[in-house]
């Protein structure tokens, strides 16, 4: 971790090759605690060949001299396992004499109890202990840090025993596909599909995510943190960073929080950006947020979010050069060089450069709702679709006026249509739904009105909004994964690969996948 992204002294801080920051924090407290031992000439007491805890140690020099030891007296700086890292006392214990931590804070700025630091392997840590580290907080003069979610954001992953027999056949044509020509393994080579036995599971990346990682990370500290357990933070990690030159050993997962929300304790927050299919984990850094539209490559996926179809049945995924990787890579690379361009970076705060960034997605638009807000609201302006409206530059009006560029509205049944909507169409003005406003701002652009008409109802088609924002623009714009046959007429000749399946069920993967190469040849392609 840099000085930038942790607030710690380059002493203190994690090296670039991907150094643990908990065991050098406890490597730092080591030191501190020698240092203390030395300056209290405090010694061992050996008894019937044991040891006495050094801080029972001080007590017994006391005894020994009948001179008052000097002994700093200070709460646990932390815990791993339970134990505290300076002096070895279990969690809930205290010796008498103190322990050998730095002191405290006393008064009216005293702050106490402990808190769970992802970033150090889900360490609790003192709060005195945090403040200390987080005072000593420099920028670094070239990278940022960039926290970035696993699943529905950099990849997909499906278990075995949620596809049918059609799907199974259909991933193991891609699969064939994409590793021809990598015979030394799935992590010897840029495929984005994966089949991972011990797993019991597939794992589809996002299209351009490895080219997406190898950018940004010339820029952004990359960090992992996922919902996910250790065992499946990690197995992913290695799917997409095999030399471990992108993250290290920077990977959270949910053995190091605590609850169903993440947080980030040690990073500061204004030199970290965040990016997630979901806001409401991240309660605490709603500002750091780049919002992902969810990637459902897998049908158990998208059925889990009531998103309709998936980008396997429906044939289709992003487009590599337009889709939402893509775009984000662009608005990080605008977000860097704003920052560093400020005139000082002591206080330059990357989330402010963040919303500069994002109010000119609509700026220069003017809007009015219609349907979509309650006129029984007393504060209209507090709703989800006037903040997001508003954070992306756009003037939101009440009433009609000439200034009036859009209207965005909610058709409550079949050509009903409201008074601003008639207004608006008289004046051959774009009427548009609210996932026009969503796409918007998961794309980082001002997306094509004509794509997104009025809804009945004020909610988000997730599968239609995915497919529209695939390709940067229409459905159809979306590109077929490479390998995949996307003549719907030629469902019927997929048989033959379901027989071969079957009849390989005893062999490995390498086996079937052989055995497939020969098989799908047959089938015809356009």
């Amino acid at each position: 971790v840099s000085t930038q992204s942790t607030g710690i002294e380059p002493q203190t801080c994690m090296e670039e090759e991907g150094m643990d920051f908990a065991a050098d924090l406890e490597a730092e407290m080591e030191a501190e605690l020698e240092a203390a031992m030395q300056e209290e000439e405090l010694v061992s007491v050996h008894e019937d060949e044991k040891i006495t805890p050094v801080c029972d140690q001080a007590a017994a020099v006391q005894q020994a001299d009948e001179k008052p030891a000097v002994v700093r007296r200070g709460a646990h700086p932390g815990f791993f396992w339970g134990m505290c890292t300076m002096c070895g006392h279990r969690e809930g214990s205290m010796p008498d004499n103190g322990c050998l931590g730095e002191p405290a804070a006393q008064g009216e700025d005293a702050i106490d109890g402990y808190v769970v630091v992802p970033e150090a392997g889900g360490m609790k840590m003192h709060l005195s202990e945090l403040e200390r580290i987080r005072k000593k907080s420099k920028p670094n003069q070239t990278r940022l840090t960039l926290v970035l979610d696993l699943d529905h954001t950099l990849l997909n992953t499906c278990h075995f025993s949620a596809l049918g027999e059609q799907h199974v056949a259909m991933l193991n044509q891609l699969l064939c596909t994409e590793h021809k020509d990598c015979p030394q393994g799935v992590h010897d080579c840029d495929a984005m599909l994966h089949r991972i036995p011990w797993m019991q599971s597939w794992t589809k990346l996002r299209p351009h995510t490895r080219d997406f990682l190898r950018n940004v990370s010339e820029s952004w500290q990359l960090y992992i943190n996922t919902m996910g357990d250790r065992n499946y933070a990690e197995a992913m990690a290695r799917l997409l960073d095999p030399n471990k030159t992108l993250f290290g050993s920077r990977i959270i997962s949910r053995n190091d929080q605590e609850g169903k929300t993440k947080t980030l304790e040690i990073l500061e927050e204004s030199l970290f950006l965040i990016l997630d299919d979901s806001g409401s984990v991240w309660p605490k850094h709603e500002p750091n947020l780049l919002i992902a539209p969810r990637y459902h490559f897998f049908p158990q996926s998208s059925r889990d979010f009531g998103a309709g179809n998936s980008l396997l049945e429906s044939r289709r995924d992003e487009d590599l050069q337009t889709g939402w990787l893509a775009a984000v890579e662009q608005i990080l690379g605008r977000v860097h060089t704003a920052f560093f361009a400020s005139e000082n970076l002591e206080t330059a705060d990357v989330r402010k450069v963040l919303a500069a960034e994002k109010s000119k997605v609509l700026a220069g638009v003017h809007l009015i709702f219609s349907g979509v807000i309650h006129n029984k609201r007393k504060k209209p302006e507090s709703s989800r679709w006037w903040r997001l409206a508003v954070s992306l530059g756009a003037t939101v009006h009440t009433e009609q006026s000439d200034e009036v560029t859009h209207v965005v509205a909610i058709l409550r049944g079949a050509g009903n249509k409201t008074e601003k909507v008639r207004w608006a169409i008289k004046r051959k003005l774009p009427v548009v739904g609210v996932g026009w406003l969503e796409a918007c701002g998961q794309m980082w652009s001002r997306m094509s009105e004509a794509e997104f008409p009025p809804a009945s109802e004020n909610l988000v088609n997730e599968a239609e909004l995915a497919l529209k924002v695939a390709g940067g623009g229409t459905a159809n714009q979306a590109e077929a994964p490479a390998g995949l046959d996307i003549n719907q007429e030629n469902g019927a000749e997929l048989d033959p690969v379901l027989e071969t399946l079957q009849t390989a069920q005893a062999q490995n993967v390498g086996a079937v996948q052989g055995t497939l190469e020969g098989t799908l040849n047959r089938v015809p392609r356009e």
